[in-house]
């Protein structure tokens, strides 16, 4: 009898028909479908995620006690005013990125309330690489004696900027210019710059009637708070090096922070400075100003237990609770507002221990969940105020449907304006100009940032060459798995609307040492080192036409290097036995329109050919 043969086979022992899914291509591109996440602060609306009035955390560059510069976290500056005519305080801020807001009192006159902030449309803070115009500090004050509430700006770079309150008593307005260098005070003959880290405070110190400017300084362990005598009219304040005297001496206190009030009831004002140790210091008038006199120091204000705050400070003053005394008010580098109520008297003022202020939290944390291993911004250091990064799944955003992988998204667009009171209208912050965060070659070019050109790879990485409402998001892989001469296919999926374009870059490269570095030279402190090292690299990029829908773009790559052939061979030997290190970038970049675009991101695929 003939078995058939199917069976015949299944007769046979040791023989057997197996059938096996194959494997499924490894993805490259680590979370390239977005599903690990961290979760950011949504500062928008002026709360963080633990309910705080918060503004963002940072860090500049400032020469120490020691003459060593380092990074060092500076404080939020914040001000007491009435901005819109109801005759309660309001609170302003201004943080570490340069952001205004507006926190207006819906309490009482003996209550204060402070739910969540209205973004003040300006900003000045436009980074070029080398933290100018960083580190903003405010004051608010009257300068043109029109009843309403200017702004005037000191910066880290030793400039004062005077906005305009262009409003009403009950409804304030800022404009942007269109040149911060338009809203310039000059405070020397030539416009030079002759100290740092500036503090103002607007105030008629000299009683003439017209308010004089007093700056804080951070230039270096000598630092005072000057006085810069107004030589101009009610409408048009002016400030000159010739009218500029040493009003009182740090003694070794550092980023003075000044905030003026008559601290003793005797009619005359005085000083309260905060510093970078957190130390607030009473410096006393002793009757009416006298240039050839400086104020004196005289004690460190304790907050109850109080007597030195963690960290950097910028105090403020102003009546929140209407009992007639003043309390302060402390901008901290937690990026939160403190208050000190006073329960004293106006002759011998006494201050509770500080307690962060609360607000109402609009957007709550999972508003903001910023993909993992991914650098992505949408503006945030370039004014792009209200726009958002995040991930959403279809629960969370059904104009997010069909997700291509039925999981999570990357999404760009813009939270809608809480403005109630102040007039809002989206900006666009134009790219910045300044050839020294350009330099190194064309910022567009992802390379940059693998071949080393570290100065230039910072302006790449925090987009200084782009406009403010472009969103990029960046992958960078040091010691890649991607290697020369090897087939790949690189896709991704997009879709928005209100999107203006879309463009993709990918780079390469790769770097090895022939030969040990060696000290050839030396310059008073400094070392000339050179190396035999080779190094190449290769890009490619791409538009895309955007599209409501989602769309697939797709594109073969095989990276070989043509100026340094060896590095196309993984096995080259180099220095002890060495072989090439290699790096990959890409980078995704889509202009929205502002206050209204959303860009949607997913499945980023870089898969191995078989």
């Amino acid at each position: 009898m003939k078995l058939p043969i199917a069976l015949l086979a299944l007769a046979i022992p040791g023989f057997a028909f197996a059938q096996t899914t194959p494997a499924k291509p490894k993805n490259l591109i680590y979370n390239g479908s977005f599903e690990s996440v961290w979760q950011a602060d949504n500062l928008w609306d002026g709360i963080d995620n633990d309910g705080y009035l918060a503004g963002a955390r940072g860090t500049v560059r400032a020469i120490t006690e020691r003459g060593t510069v380092e990074d060092m976290a500076m404080p939020i500056s914040v001000q007491v005013g009435d901005l819109n005519g109801d005759r309660l305080p309001d609170i302003l801020t201004v943080d570490l990125e340069g952001y205004i807001r507006v926190y207006f009192n819906s309490g009482t006159p003996t209550e204060p309330k402070f739910t969540n902030c209205e973004m003040v449309p300006v900003y000045l803070s436009r980074f070029d690489g080398a933290n100018r115009r960083a580190s903003l500090k405010a004051s608010l004050a009257d300068l043109t004696r029109s009843g309403k509430l200017d702004l005037v700006f000191g910066d880290y770079a030793g400039e004062i900027f005077f906005l305009r309150n262009t409003g009403s008593l009950s409804v304030p307005e800022f404009r942007q210019p269109s040149r911060p260098e338009t809203l310039l005070v000059n405070t020397s003959k030539n416009g030079s710059l002759w100290a740092n880290l500036f503090a103002p405070a607007a105030y008629d110190w000299t009683g003439n009637g017209t308010p004089d400017l007093l700056v804080g300084e951070g230039s270096y362990s000598a630092n005072a708070i000057h006085l810069l005598v107004n030589k101009g009219n009610g409408s048009s304040p002016r400030y000159s090096e010739e009218e500029r005297f040493y009003l009182a001496y740090g003694d070794g206190r550092e980023q003075l922070v000044p905030a003026v009030v008559d601290y003793n009831g005797d009619g005359f004002p005085d000083l309260i400075v905060g510093d970078r140790k957190g130390t607030l210091n009473l410096y006393l008038s002793e009757g009416r100003w006298n240039k050839d006199k400086e104020l004196k120091f005289a004690s460190v204000i304790s907050c109850g237990s109080v007597s030195k705050f963690n960290g950097n400070i910028a105090p403020a003053v102003g009546d929140l609770n209407g009992d007639g005394l003043f309390d302060l008010v402390i901008g901290k580098t937690n990026g939160r507002v403190a208050v000190a109520y006073n329960r004293g008297t106006k002759e011998q003022p006494k201050f509770d221990s500080p307690v962060e202020l609360k607000g109402t939290d609009v957007w709550k944390r999972n508003t903001m969940r910023t993909p993992s291993d991914w650098s992505a911004d949408f503006g945030r250091e370039k004014g792009n105020i209200y726009g958002y990064i995040t991930t959403v799944n279809e629960t969370d955003d059904p104009e997010a449907k069909p997700i291509p992988d039925g999981k999570n998204v990357f999404k760009a667009g813009y939270l809608a304006p809480l403005n109630k009171t102040i007039k809002y209208a989206p900006l666009v912050i134009p790219a910045s100009k300044d050839p020294e965060a350009l330099a190194g070659g064309s910022p567009n070019d992802i390379s940059l940032m693998l071949r080393g050109h570290w100065h230039a790879a910072t302006a790449v990485q925090a987009g200084f060459n782009t406009d403010s409402n472009m969103v990029i998001i960046r992958k960078y892989i040091e010691n890649s798995a991607v290697k020369p001469g090897v087939n790949y296919t690189f896709s991704f999926k997009t879709k928005g609307r209100g999107v203006k374009n879309i463009k993709w870059y990918v780079a390469f490269h790769g770097h090895v040492s022939l030969s040990e570095a060696k000290v050839t030279g030396r310059k008073g402190r400094g070392v000339t080192v050179t190396g035999n090292d080779i190094a190449d690299g290769v890009s490619e990029q791409g538009d895309i036409a955007p599209s409501p829908a989602w769309s697939t773009t797709t594109r073969n790559l095989n990276f070989k290097f043509t100026k340094h052939t060896d590095l196309n061979n993984v096995s080259f030997k180099g220095v002890n036995s060495t072989t090439p290190t290699y790096r990959f970038g890409l980078e995704i970049r889509a202009t929205l329109t502002p206050g209204e675009g959303i860009f949607y991101l997913d499945d980023v695929q870089l898969i191995e050919k078989q």
